[in-house]
């Protein structure tokens, strides 16, 4: 990577953003496999590697935070890293083999200085005007010292190259293991325990597929961990949140770590924090948006919210009966007081519903299932990352067609007002991008050259892809979109080299604007598909096994689709707070594990506000519109 942009220089065009994960299950394994990706995007010149990535040590690393579980427990969802570990000793070879490739001389992460001018003449320590010009023969002699250094690095290089490709050959290998216990299924999806473990899933480590390299001191461990017999109900909201979270560690580790980070930066433009949606990193979130609004407040937010429904293990340790109606009742109401603290702070909050959306019916692991959503995220958030040579931007406001978007930008695009926060996510993988066509000006005027236009024909509204091919990964209403109110729509498109840009662009633009009519508008296309931005991409990219053809198309959409999701959170709190769950409540609150009811009104009628924010039209069928039950839950 060039020198560009990362020396000293003007701060009014650098545009640092942050990325802090907060979750040892699914947020930062999506974090992990989202940083693997922005990493590759930054040093193959596509995208900016400013805006997301800092120089250290002359390697560029990722301007992020990590937060976890001590060291006591691993990052994992099923305890089965001692068994991986006893079995396949294939993982410290894989470290070694990823580091040999991030930290040597010719990384594609190293920065190359730029070349200071050459100093071919002396000026006279007694005399300022008196010039000391070289002698012939020094200068021949430096050119020749200069052909033969330069005839050694080539030859260095040359051998690096070969070794590069036999290194990253085995990077990729140990995805695709020959042993009994693990194969690879299908694109994305690996190290798959076999049904004859203990469990069906195992969940690799987060930090054993973060790609190197990384930045110092980018992991911070919770003053609590799973195995403590000191505090039984740690993973909880209050115990993230300011109201009982140890001031000496927010104070030492959560502030201090991001005060490290801000410092680092010129201009900071934006912090995305991938979180769950309840415990103890849900608290976090809030006291971290407050840090953040005290310390920094031209940075926008985004919130990354991972959800999911309650797994088997879950449900094994609340041993059933009362445990698990304990276990309901906490993530009702943190849920609730996530939605209600957040919303006031962030800018944007995208729900993330894990394991909800499958809709194929295929079987699928974390591994692969936060990799999908990663790669989701990637392309959705192409518009302010992108090289200002590499693809293009255009949409219905005027900022939007400049040469390149803020992060403050981006999130402005997202949201018309500031009472629109939420914003859901679509995403599919084609092996084609001719879904765009039907209905639109382009397919208009190659009819006309190829003389298939019939008069009379009947025109085809366009969009009709965005209801058909995508797969929602924020909400399960399965509803027409097109019956929906649309604030916002932002569609980022990751294509092969060989695809028109500018078509595609205009395809885009007609889908949204003529069927949904959003206020506002906005597509980004880059002329790099996945595959080409993973094929002999060191760690990062040796698991991605994507199919060459195949292009990436991300919807980020502000519409009442998103009314599930504010309902069901506003629901919950209310069924939270009623007489079901008022024995196991109050002991909560006596053990100070959740608030004291009256703390949760205001959250309650923020949840409901932002439901009734959210409804769809009138008479589209789409909520319940009984009169009676709408007034009877904004009365509760």
């Amino acid at each position: 990577v060039k020198d560009q942009g990362m020396s000293d220089g003007d701060s009014s065009n650098r545009r640092e953003t942050i990325h802090v994960s907060l979750g040892s299950q699914f947020a930062n394994a999506v974090s992990a496999h989202y940083l693997n990706l922005q990493g590759l995007a930054a040093t193959s010149n596509a995208c900016d590697a400013h805006v997301t990535h800092a120089k250290e040590n002359e390697y560029l690393v990722p301007r992020c935070v990590f937060f976890d579980e001590g060291e006591t427990q691993e990052s994992m969802i099923y305890d089965q890293n001692k068994i991986f570990e006893a079995t396949h000793p294939s993982l410290p070879i894989y470290s070694q083999h990823a580091n040999a490739l991030a930290y040597s001389k010719y990384s594609r992460y190293r920065v190359e200085p730029l070349e200071s001018a050459k100093n071919w003449y002396a000026s006279s320590s007694s005399n300022t005007r008196h010039v000391d010009w070289g002698e012939e023969e020094e200068e021949e002699e430096e050119e020749d010292d200069r052909m033969d250094r330069l005839r050694q690095e080539n030859l260095e290089k040359e051998k690096w190259d070969e070794t590069k490709h036999n290194v990253q050959q085995k990077l990729e290998s140990r995805w695709i293991s020959s042993n009994e216990d693990y194969e690879l299924t299908e694109a994305t999806q690996a190290l798959q325990i076999s049904s004859e473990a203990p469990e069906k899933e195992a969940l690799l480590s987060w930090d054993s597929f973060f790609a190197p390299p990384h930045p110092s001191n980018f992991r911070f461990a919770l003053p609590f961990s799973s195995q403590s017999k000191l505090f039984d109900s740690w993973d909880t909201y209050t115990m993230g949140s300011s109201t009982r979270l140890s001031q000496d560690w927010k104070e030492d580790v959560l502030e201090e770590s991001m005060r490290l980070v801000l410092e680092g930066c010129d201009n900071v433009q934006g912090v995305t924090i991938a979180t769950e949606g309840h415990g103890i990193y849900a608290g976090l979130t809030t006291t971290l948006l407050q840090y953040l609004r005290e310390e920094s407040r031209s940075a926008g937010t985004l919130i990354l919210n991972m959800t999911e429904p309650l797994l088997p293990h879950k449900q094994v340790e609340a041993h059933r009966g009362e445990g698990l109606n304990v276990n309901r009742l906490r993530r009702y109401i943190e849920s609730g007081l996530a939605s209600f603290e957040t919303g006031q702070i962030a800018d944007v909050i995208v729900p993330l519903q894990i394991f909800e959306n499958n809709s194929s019916g295929e079987s699928t692991n974390t591994f692969h299932t936060t990799s999908q959503v990663a790669m989701a995220l990637e392309t959705a958030t192409l518009a302010y990352r992108r090289n200002i040579n590499s693809g293009c931007t255009a949409g219905s406001l005027p900022f939007q067609n400049s040469s390149r978007l803020s992060f403050g930008e981006f999130l402005a695009s997202l949201k018309p007002s500031p009472c629109y926060k939420l914003v859901g996510l679509d995403f599919t993988r084609t092996k084609t991008l001719s879904f765009l066509l039907p209905g639109t000006s382009v397919e208009r005027r190659e009819k006309q050259k190829t003389k298939q236009l019939a008069a009379g024909q009947q025109n085809v509204l366009p969009g009709e892809w965005i209801e058909k091919k995508l797969t929602s990964l924020s909400t399960n209403d399965n509803s027409r979109c097109s019956e929906h109110t649309h604030w916002s729509l932002s569609t980022s498109i990751r294509s092969t080299s060989s695809s028109s840009l500018l078509d595609d662009l205009e395809c885009t633009k007609e889908s949204m604007g003529f069927r949904f009519r959003p206020v506002i508008s906005m597509s980004t296309i880059l002329d790099q598909s996945i595959h080409e931005l993973t094929v002999d991409g060191y760690a990062a990219g040796a698991y991605w096994k994507v199919d060459p053809k195949e292009a990436t198309v991300s919807v980020l959409s502000n519409s009442t689709k998103s009314y599930n999701y504010a309902k069901d959170v506003a629901h919950d709190l209310k069924q939270g707070l009623s007489h079901k769950f008022k024995a196991f409540y109050t002991r909560d609150t006596m053990n100070g594990v959740l608030p004291e009811i009256e703390d949760c009104e205001e959250a309650l009628e923020y949840c409901l506000s932002l439901r009734d924010t959210y409804q769809p039209p009138d008479g589209s069928g789409l909520y319940e519109d009984d009169e009676g039950v709408y007034f009877d839950d904004n009365l509760a």
